[in-house]
């Protein structure tokens, strides 16, 4: 399948879902089929009663699905997609009554290459959500966390110091701007004392 829709999020309505196996190791996932509606609207994306998106033409339509395994289970993979869609219910309910379809839900669509020709595709999954304002904990507690868990945070990079130290010049030797006279300024400290100093004419 050839890439047709942008990284992003889009507003779809479900045509049909169950329980399918995988084409390779006939493994079950589940699987929501949809049609494509269009992103969100920016200014006022609606709800799954009322989406409000941009036009997308023309509509096509998609399948997201997760495998049902152990590992995704252990990772509550299959409980989330089930979450995401609105669906509360047995795998057998969502395999046989259909109550999605004709519902609005939001998807996310990503690129990924395929796993064995390498090409790029589509691949959706139900979105997570995302833009607006994000709530964000106080500032007492960002520290708190700092102080519990910030080992554990990834450290900026830091530059090395230079590790070539100047070697200063004897006073004696350190050149004065060409054209100016020598001033007081110029005479090491400690020495000033020491040597008879008239100032420039």
């Amino acid at each position: 399948m050839s890439i047709h829709y942008n990284v992003g999020e889009y507003w779809v309505e479900i045509t049909d879902h169950g329980i399918k196996p995988s084409k390779e190791k006939h493994t079950p996932q589940l699987c929501v089929r949809f049609i494509v509606k269009g992103p969100p609207d920016r200014e006022d994306p609606g709800d799954t009663q009322n989406p409000r998106h941009e036009l997308c033409e023309p509509e096509y339509e998609r399948e997201a699905y997760v495998a049902i395994t152990q590992g995704t289970i252990k990772h509550n993979m299959p409980q989330e997609m089930l979450d995401g869609l609105g669906f509360v219910g047995t795998f057998t309910e969502f395999n046989e009554n259909g109550s999605l379809v004709g519902q609005f839900v939001k998807m996310w669509c990503k690129h990924e290459p395929h796993f064995q020709t390498k090409e790029p595709r589509e691949v959706w999954q139900v979105s997570r959500g995302g833009g607006g304002s994000i709530e964000k904990i106080e500032t007492k507690e960002a520290s708190r966390l700092d102080k519990l868990f910030g080992k554990h945070m990834p450290k900026a990079a830091v530059s090395a110091p230079e590790t070539e130290a100047k070697t200063e010049q004897p006073a004696s030797e350190q050149a004065t701007p060409t054209g100016q006279a020598l001033t007081s300024d110029d005479v090491p400290e400690g020495a000033k004392d020491d040597i008879p100093f008239n100032s420039a004419p």
